[in-house]
């Protein structure tokens, strides 16, 4: 079957499904279907880096990871059904990678049907340019930063693990002996039960569960805290215990020991704003507030001979808010250079500038990154810690002052309920199916969906935009540059030292060239040998 398939003429289309459990790769051409394993997987070369042959699949992400380990690369990514799918909102039951695992042939056959199904809503729906543009170039790009991975210094890893698991005895001991008996600390319910049963802590302030169960969330630790030691070791114990479980002993598990090198893999396109996920292991959401989860960040190293280097883009989506929105006011502060969050406690508490106080600064943050959320005056009263009333006329302060930011997210709440959809600048959309639900919950979730969306949903192109512009720059691939990770609105690369210079020079005019907004893009750098020790750096 290989022979005739290579003997015949060339196609100028292939359909591809690789399946996990037998590490197969299934090919359709002319109603014909070919089976690969990894022993003549050569035998396709040819076709498979033939760049005029334009291949169709259902997560071609994994099958260009799976040839590139035979040395075969991948080329003319053209259709990706599943993110294709997941881009019009709609993963179809026929589609689901259950079902495929099942009937890999079956649904190998109706590739072809179900790619022109999936390619006309495209185009109807006007999601053909994201498609094309941003996330099949963006497949290779992912493809080859989980081929690389990232390294990590498995010897300190260990000490830390031993620190930490001496300091988890120690709080463990503390908390028994408070308590006065041994208890599962992991468990609220039994945690609660000795908080405010056994020794009596008052309930006041204290708020329930769904199930009625009285919480024993972080907040609540806090205020039990000053009632009783117990609740700061409580949540010390927590903390450490997080820390221990789902980050040092599971990158000692997954760990590659032969190269010292962790991999990750990327969602492209999981959530509905665009946002990259990642995940098995999650390295997007490295713990960061304690010494010891500084000392994890410190595990992870640059390569020998190179360095890491962090392009960040500063204060992104409130740079997109204020250019989407036109908001002089907003525009010119970021224009003039100020702190954007002290220039808006500023207008907002009626002070000047070298007024501001930390507190007000702090308050106006809140604001100003609850606002991209559709958070409303209660949410921002809990977050704030501030009376609800006083909330309310915080945020109309606020609406005032920013009046232009204000008729943006009334318009995009306006245009949402009349399309059924938000949408990102460059056109990716999330359907909002309960905008006009008569549930107010229902509606409510919609209506921060749609405010979200656009400015969230547009940081996270411009963000995948940059990535593929730095994997199309030759002269990056010349000089050994690698992507390693995507942090929300972060990327971290390893260069070679001696090109760190040139390097640092080229990224941040890529990255803050992707879109000229009313506010320039700005992207700060910082340079190091780990992750815990970056150094903010200059390129020019």
């Amino acid at each position: 079957m290989v022979k005739n398939f290579i003997d015949n003429k060339l196609p100028s289309e292939i359909f591809l499904y690789f399946n996990n459990t037998s590490n197969q790769i299934f090919i359709l051409y002319n109603n014909k279907t070919i089976i690969l394993s990894s022993r003549n997987l050569n035998k396709l070369k040819a076709i498979f880096e033939n760049e005029n042959i334009v291949k169709t699949g259902y997560d071609l992400k994994k099958i260009y990871k799976f040839l590139r380990k035979y040395d075969i690369e991948l080329k003319n990514l053209h259709f990706d059904v599943s993110i294709a799918a997941a881009l019009l909102g709609n993963l179809r039951g026929n589609i689901t990678s259950r079902k495929i695992a099942s009937e890999p042939e079956i649904f190998l056959g109706l590739l072809p049907t179900i790619k022109e199904n999936l390619l006309n809503e495209l185009k109807e729906k006007n999601l053909f340019k994201v498609f094309k543009e941003i996330e099949i170039p963006l497949i290779k790009v992912l493809a080859e930063m989980e081929i690389v991975g990232i390294k990590i210094d498995l010897n300190k890893l260990e000490d830390v693990g031993k620190e930490v698991e001496r300091e988890v005895k120690n709080l463990k001991d503390k908390i028994y002996a408070i308590a006065g008996m041994k208890f599962n600390i992991n468990s609220p319910k039994q945690v609660a039960e000795i908080l405010f049963n056994k020794l009596k802590i008052s309930k006041k302030a204290i708020r329930k569960t769904r199930t009625g169960q009285l919480s024993t969330g972080a907040k609540e630790l806090s205020k039990i805290s000053e009632e009783s030691e117990l609740g700061k070791l409580i949540a010390e114990y927590r903390e450490l215990f997080k820390l221990q479980t789902s980050y040092i002993e599971k990158f000692k598990k997954v760990v590659d020991k032969k190269r010292k090198v962790i991999y990750t893999t990327f969602n492209q396109v999981k959530a509905s704003t665009g946002r990259l996920s990642s995940e098995e292991p999650n390295l997007q959401n490295l713990p960061t507030k304690s010494e010891y989860a500084q000392k994890i960040k410190e595990c992870f190293i640059a390569s020998k001979g190179f360095k890491f280097l962090s392009a960040d883009y500063s204060q992104l989506e409130l740079r997109i808010i204020a250019s989407l929105a036109n908001d002089q006011k907003m525009i010119n502060a970021f224009l003039s250079g100020l702190d954007i969050h002290k220039k808006t406690a500023a207008e907002v508490f009626n002070v000047n500038y070298d007024e501001v106080t930390d507190e007000m600064r702090q308050k106006a943050k809140m604001l100003n990154f609850g606002i991209i959320y559709g958070m409303g005056a209660r949410g921002f009263a809990e977050a704030a810690n501030m009376p609800y009333e006083e909330a309310v006329i915080f945020i109309d302060e606020y609406f005032s002052d920013f009046f232009n930011v204000a008729n943006y997210i009334f318009t995009l709440k306006q245009l949402a309920r009349e399309r059924g959809y938000s949408v990102t600048l460059f056109g990716r959309k999330r359907f909002l199916p309960s905008i006009n639900a008569l549930n107010p919950k229902l509606r409510a979730q919609a209506e921060r969906f749609a405010i979200n969306m656009p400015i969230q949903g547009t940081a996270a192109d411009i963000v995948k935009m940059a990535m593929i512009n730095l994997d199309n720059n030759e002269r990056l691939k010349k000089i050994g540059v690698r992507i390693l990770l995507q942090v929300h609105d972060e990327l971290l690369f390893e260069i070679p030292k001696k090109n760190l210079s040139e390097a640092a020079r080229i990224i941040k005019e890529t990255m803050e060239g992707v879109y000229k907004f009313a506010v320039p893009l700005v992207v700060d750098l910082a340079i190091g040998d780990d992750l815990r020790n970056l150094k903010s750096f200059s390129a020019f």
